[in-house]
């Protein structure tokens, strides 16, 4: 398989591609190579590896890929996954969340309610509320070094 992100007009053409500059643009294909082509991969490695030589190196291309990595991407023109429509998963809140879930803090909860005025207030009692455990904490013993 022969893949670039944010691909040039020149490689697009070769796949026969629309080119797109979006930076997350994926475009390439597979395609059945010649031996030359695997043995310069295996002698070069995947980081010294520049890609193909399409004129001498590619016997067909099997398939084409395009689309851009974070929203839609096509084989064939078939879409694959979709980021507005495929969901894997569904989230469900918990029921009773722990005290630690960000989401769940009165100042997130009433800045998201558009309360601002109460936000603020409940995020201030909160961290006076973190410095006096803190003072606590200092006052029981010394910080333990991390090794």
């Amino acid at each position: 398989m022969e893949c670039a992100f944010k691909p040039d007009k020149k490689y697009c053409q070769y796949f026969n591609i629309e080119h797109l500059s979006y930076s997350d643009y994926v475009a390439g294909g597979v395609c059945e190579v010649t031996d030359a082509a695997i043995g310069r991969y295996l002698r070069e490695g995947y980081r010294k590896y520049k890609g193909l030589d399409f004129k001498t190196e590619v016997k067909q291309v099997k398939s084409i890929i395009k689309g851009v990595w974070n929203q839609e991407l096509k084989f064939d023109n078939q879409k694959l996954i979709s980021i507005m429509t495929d969901f894997p998963i569904k989230l469900e809140l918990a029921q009773y969340p722990l005290p630690s879930d960000a989401n769940f803090r009165m100042d997130v909860l009433m800045w998201k309610l558009r309360d601002f005025d109460q936000a603020q207030q409940w995020k201030e009692n909160l961290e006076i509320f973190q410095r006096q455990d803190r003072k606590l904490r200092e006052a029981i013993g010394p910080k333990k070094k991390k090794k």
